[in-house]
């Protein structure tokens, strides 16, 4: 599993964290807007199917505040846990790579309490100020 620093578990997850990972977290950014385009694009020899975008306000993050949205490419939402966008604030996630796949967990608390959204996917986008 990694949570903001590489684990070296063989059974979970490389020493390398990919380039694209908000390294200095996310902890109090605002989670805006979450919704899913469908598609049937080809990028770097591969098809993309789909794509789960989060919108985020992160300009009230702890440590990273440059990140706008992230877009989750050929994915799936595993677990919601009830998440409504908008009053609703990412407070740590954690990534590990699974059958070839990333899968990221992020917990949340809004006005109702905490959550957890899972999300798995081939490859992500993240999109910076």
């Amino acid at each position: 599993m990694m949570n903001r620093r590489p684990q070296t578990d063989n059974n979970s997850f490389s020493a390398h964290i990919p380039n694209w990972y908000w390294i200095k977290g996310l902890h109090d950014a605002r989670i805006v807007e979450i919704y899913e385009i469908k598609t049937n694009a080809r990028k770097d020899n591969r098809w993309i199917s789909n794509e789960i975008v989060m919108v985020l306000d992160a300009s009230q993050a702890m440590f990273d505040t440059s990140i706008k949205s992230i877009a989750f490419q050929n994915s799936k939402i595993l677990t919601d846990g009830g998440l409504v966008p908008g009053n609703t604030w990412w407070y740590r996630d954690m990534l590990e790579k699974k059958d070839g796949k990333y899968q990221l967990e992020i917990c949340y608390s809004n006005e109702k309490g905490k959550g957890i959204i899972t999300i798995r996917f081939e490859d992500c986008i993240v999109c910076r100020e």
